[in-house]
């Protein structure tokens, strides 16, 4: 790959990265309701996100695989028989994340060194950071290893259009920027790398060939388990070149056939080892539980109906079909059917992938529940090889190429404004989403084109003119050098390996180091996840039963009994935040502030990043009447989650009571931001606006909360007050 290719890569990857990557509401300067859509750089989801992120965090910090005390992750509390807690996602993203989080772990410690409240717990913004760093490097890791794949079938400029279109026109887009601790980044990175593998040495007589790809098979399984469908593109490879060799008797191809066979499997099992003794261990057999227990229900469920009506929905649902919203997809499936003589050998390989691939999708019961159908982007460099060739063709003629040239760029256009209007214009799971965003995608262009910037991207916060403390340092510079430095390295990195591929690699020494690495990471995962002894054991279960107790107690607002069960919960397992909080909710229910406030103080001690603690802290202070530690924890609970609504709630009450009249309009303008159809806010902003003398901004939001339904409690007094006048 020349140096302006990679140059080419580079522009188009870091262009999207500042259009599409949301920063976050990270400091004051910036309006919550900027922050548009769920996830930002730092905010992450609690079920697969954290699911991922856990395996990292735990074992650096905690140094086991005991999720129960993890912050963020929603099945904290779900106790498998071991005593461990339920994790259906797999380890194999930690291992590529863990330099780049050992990176934020050292400027975390540069921050707080130099005075800054960041924590070194793993939850701090140097840590998210540098995790959406190593996705987005993965990404591009994969998209110049794509390059490289391509131009095994079609030429450089029809392998850059494929590879960059593709990517720009798929959910990969959208979990490259916005939602990047999901594993889909290193998923097409080890898929790309597997197939370029694949290619290259199928052919090769040395077990270490066939390892290696066993090998990379069982890394990408090691991240997410589905692409064990690249298993029927080995097979039937298997069976094409045990037929097509005529120069050796029947019983040496048998022979050959058991030997690379052996290799791969080999090779598949030494990698996905650590995963195998971590399901042992934590769910009680060697298999992800939850995912076999779907699928057999999945198969025993199926009929030629479901499948008639999975793959219609699969190409035509007005919510994901592929004809609407991947038709580059489509058309690159089309293309591995063209005549091409490096393609032909290839072909039977890649669609019995896509067949299991496919099954795999339409027999599972679930469905991907995100953006897209993201379980095929371990799909997108088969789909990119057939439109790569399709390309070439087309270019070939000029009555072809202009319009084909529109098309591609109108399939990413349409991805993009797909992706803008993602949980910001259109909600969550909308049933007709692809339908819906297409045809609002004009109006979105003339009337609404600030929303072509989405969220708190890079640019749209620079035009807003940063405060430049150490926080914008952290999220405006040093992020975005980051990935830049990081995307220069794999570049470079890139182009020496290359080099190298037509050569005798892969040398012997290679898949011993990797097996030596597996060997030694299956070790450590034996350490992290020792089996519970039985007193141990007992002491779970037994804190298991106390917190379902402790929150039925409280949800039936008896909180002197559930303070008392929170206590002894605490007893059971003092590393565990929830029972912790818990306690401290009881009591500030009971008003027994002083005792709330000790408690709260000391579950921060242990973890600093909690919002929430932060949050009732301020609450319990503001009710004993202190105003100035209540503001600082408030302010505190909005730096760790700055669309924390509440707590600009709470400070605009606190400036209020204060006679800060213009920070507590600030205040409500920002929660009125998040939450527009709260009505109690607009009445208290009402108030505001009414005592400002600006009367009729005041009329407008009586009006709105008298719509909405305001208690008349709230707006009662502004009423009087208008009618007296200025």
């Amino acid at each position: 790959m020349s140096v302006k290719r990679l140059a080419a890569y580079l522009l188009v990857y870091l262009s999207f990265f500042l259009l599409l990557t949301p920063l976050g509401a990270f400091n004051d300067w910036i309006p919550p309701a900027q922050q548009s859509g769920y996830y930002s750089a730092t905010q992450i989801d609690a079920g697969d996100d954290s699911g991922y992120y856990a395996w990292l965090r735990s074992a650096f910090f905690d140094g086991d695989l005991d999720f129960a005390n993890e912050l963020n992750y929603a099945h904290a509390g779900r106790f498998m028989d071991t005593g461990y807690v339920f994790n259906n996602w797999q380890m194999g993203q930690a291992l590529f994340f863990l330099p780049f989080f050992l990176l934020g772990h050292g400027v975390a410690f540069l921050y707080q060194w130099m005075g800054y409240p960041v924590a070194l717990d793993g939850y701090s913004a140097p840590y998210y950071l540098a995790t959406a760093i190593a996705s987005g490097s993965c990404l591009f890791a994969g998209l110049i290893t794509l390059h490289r794949l391509l131009i095994e079938f079609c030429s450089e400029r029809a392998a850059f259009i494929a590879g960059a279109s593709l990517w720009l026109a798929s959910p990969l887009i959208y979990f490259s920027f916005i939602r990047q601790r999901m594993a889909h980044s290193v998923e097409f990175f080890l898929s790309v790398l597997l197939l370029l593998l694949w290619v290259l040495y199928r052919k090769s007589d040395r077990w270490e060939a066939r390892a290696l790809l066993g090998y990379v098979l069982g890394l990408l399984c090691l991240t997410r388990l589905i692409n064990i469908g690249f298993f029927a593109l080995f097979f039937v490879d298997q069976i094409i070149l045990y037929l097509e060799n005529v120069s050796m008797s029947a019983a040496e191809k048998r022979k050959r056939f058991a030997l690379q066979s052996g290799a791969l499997l080999a090779g598949f099992f030494i990698a996905l080892l650590p995963q195998l003794i971590a399901w042992n261990q934590m769910n009680g057999a060697p298999i992800p539980t939850r995912t076999a227990l779907y699928a057999g229900k999945g198969l025993s469920q199926f009929s030629l109906q479901m499948l008639d009506d999975k793959f219609y929905g699969l190409f035509f649902s007005p919510q994901w079909g592929l004809i609407f919203s991947m038709p580059l997809a489509i058309f690159g499936f089309c293309g591995l059917f063209l005549k091409s003589d490096s393609l032909k050998p290839l072909r039977a390989s890649l669609l019995a992938y896509l067949s299991a691939l496919l099954f795999i999708i339409v027999a599972y019961p679930e469905d991907s529940a995100s953006y897209g159908h993201r379980h095929l982007i371990s799909a997108l460099p088969v789909f990119a090889i057939g439109l790569g060739v399709a390309l070439d063709r087309c270019f070939k003629k000029l009555r072809l190429a202009i319009p084909v040239a529109l098309i591609v760029f109108g399939a990413v256009a349409l991805q993009y404004l797909m992706v803008v209007q993602y949980k910001v214009t259109l909600p969550y799971n909308h049933p007709q989403f692809s339908w819906q965003a297409i045809a609002d995608s004009a109006s979105l262009i003339l009337e609404r084109s600030e929303l072509l910037f989405r969220s708190t991207n890079w640019l749209t916060l620079m035009a807003m003119n940063p405060a430049w403390d150490a926080r914008d340092i952290l999220y405006l510079l040093l992020f975005p050098l980051g990935q830049i430095v990081a995307a220069l390295a794999i570049a470079i990195l890139a182009l020496r390996v290359f080099k190298g591929l037509d050569s005798e690699f892969p040398r012997r020494e290679v898949m011993v180091s990797a097996a030596a690495f597996s060997l030694a990471l299956s070790l450590t995962v034996g350490l992290l996840a020792p089996t519970f002894s039985e007193e141990r054991l007992k002491e779970r279960n037994a804190y298991r039963d106390t917190m379902g107790q402790a929150e039925s107690l409280f949800n039936q607002a008896l909180y002197a009994k559930s303070e008392k069960e929170y206590e002894k919960a605490v007893a059971l397992e003092p590393e565990i935040l929830n029972p912790r909080f818990g306690q401290a909710l009881s009591l500030q229910a009971q008003n027994r502030l002083q005792e709330s406030i000790a408690l709260y103080e000391t579950a921060l001690a242990q973890f600093p990043s909690h919002a929430l603690s932060w949050l009732n802290l301020g609450l319990s202070h503001a009710a004993m009447g202190n105003m100035e530690q209540a503001e600082q924890s408030i302010r505190r609970s909005l730096r760790e989650s700055p669309r924390l609504s509440r707590g600009y709630d709470l400070l605009g009450q606190i400036y209020f009571q204060s006679g800060q009249l213009d920070k507590s309009q600030k205040m409500y303008e920002y929660q009125l931001g998040l939450e527009p159809q709260n009505a109690s806010v607009h009445a208290r902003l009402a108030m505001v606006y009414t005592m400002r003398n600006q009367l009729e901004a005041g009329r407008a939001h009586l009006d709105r909360a008298v719509q909405l339904k305001a208690p008349e409690s709230l707006t009662r007094p502004i009423q009087e007050l208008l009618k007296r006048g200025p």
